[in-house]
């Protein structure tokens, strides 16, 4: 039988496997709903450095072309090598909430292309292109594995 401390610790580890990427997932979908409804197509809103935008990206990275059947296969193949590859790490709270955060934005960018066939890409600064919410929580979710497995390794 599990005492109190247990079961409030497995909440904890749970919460934090579930929050982050909920998060992510439920912000990234209705920013995507509103600029899909409120703006047109190559139209964008603010300056030159920073706007909202409203792109229909069919490929991957920076709108590379690629195949849906090989985006599908490489996105399931990734995110079942993370989950394997981290599966013993999550309980440690970093890990819970970053791989929560990129299974958040891979699972809403993949919604996108289920439903869509595309994905709405809509944030643009200065010359990077254009890319959204779901986007910015892989790729820096990412770059913090990396970081910890590279760098921080006693440490975090």
């Amino acid at each position: 039988m599990q005492t109190k401390k247990t079961q409030s610790s497995r909440l904890v580890q749970v919460v934090l496997l579930l929050l982050p990427g909920s998060i992510v997932f439920c912000v990234d979908q209705i920013a995507k709903y509103f600029v899909r409804e409120n703006i047109k197509i190559g139209d964008s809103i603010g300056s030159e450095y920073v706007n909202v935008s409203h792109y229909q990206n069919s490929g991957i990275a920076f709108g590379i072309p690629v195949p849906q059947f090989i985006l599908y296969s490489l996105i399931g193949v990734v995110t079942a090598l993370l989950l394997y590859y981290y599966r013993e790490k999550l309980n440690n709270p970093f890990y819970a909430v970053i791989v929560s955060c990129i299974a958040g934005g891979a699972l809403s960018n993949i919604v996108d292309r289920v439903t869509l066939g595309y994905v709405t890409d809509y944030l643009g600064v200065l010359i990077w292109p254009v890319f959204n919410i779901a986007d910015v929580a892989i790729v820096c979710g990412v770059l913090l594995l990396g970081a910890k497995e590279f760098f921080w390794q006693k440490s975090v």
